[in-house]
């Protein structure tokens, strides 16, 4: 379990983010480990999010369309890339120059690397977040992406969430990819 850095400043909202965050950061790790790159580059189908390479180091992200028009289905490489993009831009935008966007963030095709990243962020975050008092979580200045103008412990909560969804996603994502083909006799028959 994650352990606040100084006890006697934190307390109990600051205990409650640390331990959701921990929850969250334990799926995350359990479907990063053994993660493969066929699994982060497979799509299921032709259409969803995925990562556009340059060169075989550099590649990107793109954000998907939400302009009501079909379901998009991401694949694992654009999942991971884009908890990286709000991981690092929270923390640019709250603890740095706050000049970072979406293009800033570069995907990088290897499974090390991913885990490395979020390793990386994960120190970083709790190097900010598990010394905080209650004042500076409630305090409007840290908050400037996704939201301003609002106590920066919406924005932990929201990095928390942000966290579960991809631990999900990514879970899933690897389900459907090793049940790849495979017929489910019992849902055939239930839908006739």
């Amino acid at each position: 379990m994650i352990k606040p850095n100084n006890t006697e400043t934190t307390n109990d909202l600051a205990l409650g983010l640390l331990l959701q965050f921990d929850n969250a950061w334990q799926q995350l790790n359990r479907h990063l480990q053994g993660l493969t790159l066929e699994e982060c580059l497979w799509r299921p189908n032709d259409h969803g999010g995925g990562v556009r390479g340059f060169d075989d180091f550099r590649h990107e992200g793109s954000f998907l369309p939400t302009d009501g028009g079909e379901m998009e289905v991401p694949n694992i490489a654009w999942i991971t890339w884009r908890l990286d993009c709000w991981w690092s831009l929270v923390i640019n935008h709250s603890f740095g120059d706050g000049t970072w966007n979406h293009e800033s963030i570069e995907w990088v095709p290897s499974v090390e690397y991913i885990r490395w990243r979020m390793e990386k962020l994960k120190d970083i975050w709790l190097s900010h977040l598990s010394g905080m008092t209650a004042e500076a979580l409630e305090a409007k200045d840290l908050s400037r992406f996704p939201m301003s103008d609002r106590p920066f412990r919406e924005v932990v909560v929201w990095l928390n969430v942000e966290l579960m969804r991809s631990a999900s996603e990514i879970g899933l994502m690897r389900f459907v990819y090793a049940n790849r083909g495979k017929k489910y006799e019992r849902l055939a028959e239930l839908s006739e």
